[in-house]
């Protein structure tokens, strides 16, 4: 387990405002150029990630997280289907 903020200020943002993070790889896409994110990247051997918020009273409760230790295309239906 990781604290949300392991994954970096630009990520942590995004899913507090209620937004989707669709990262297909994590050491190339802007939302993901922080040390601390890509360190943590690293650290679990990933590369791609799809994150789904669950956002309740203004405050991140929690999250659905997928990823892949190599880069990945998510597709829309894949979005779709984390987020329903």
């Amino acid at each position: 387990r990781y604290p949300a903020a392991d994954f970096g200020v630009k990520i942590v943002a995004e899913l507090t405002a209620g937004r989707t993070v669709v990262v297909g790889d994590l050491f190339e896409a802007e939302v993901s150029n922080e040390d601390r994110t890509q360190q943590t990247a690293r650290d679990v051997d990933t590369r791609s990630i799809l994150v789904v918020p669950f956002v309740r009273d203004g405050r991140l409760r929690t999250i659905v997280y997928l990823n892949s230790s190599a880069p990945r295309a998510w597709r829309e239906d894949d979005v779709r289907f984390m987020e329903e």
